[in-house]
């Protein structure tokens, strides 16, 4: 979220990031904190030629989010394995183990994503 410089569109995002997977996105005005992201929400429900495209743009928007999110998990993850690999650390087992978990949890994103 902290990508966007847009104060509503962050609020979007924070809305979409906790609402469950395949929620309709009008459900999402009752999350917003204000009227300001209502508003935005509301013209961006209005430029949308169909549900289905509404849909797909919701989940395509949704999906982005958890890559940015574990890409970021990742690099955070290979910093701390760099910094434990330089004091000799013992805890990079587990630090490579949640990469690696990171890692194929991405690849499976990304699978999901090139697939449509």
């Amino acid at each position: 979220e902290e990508d966007l410089a847009h104060p509503g569109l962050r609020a979007l995002l924070g809305a979409l990031r906790q609402a469950p997977a395949g929620v309709a996105p009008e459900a999402l005005m009752a999350e917003l904190p204000g009227e300001a992201e209502r508003g935005l929400l509301a013209a961006l429900l209005m430029e949308q030629a169909s549900e289905a495209d509404l849909h797909n743009q919701v989940t395509e928007w949704q999906k982005r989010y958890d890559i940015r999110r574990r890409k970021k998990q990742i690099r955070e993850l290979s910093l701390a394995i760099t910094q434990a690999q330089a004091k000799g650390d013992p805890v990079i087992a587990i630090l490579e183990s949640e990469l690696r978990k990171l890692q194929d949890q991405a690849r499976a994103v990304r699978g999901m994503v090139t697939e449509r």
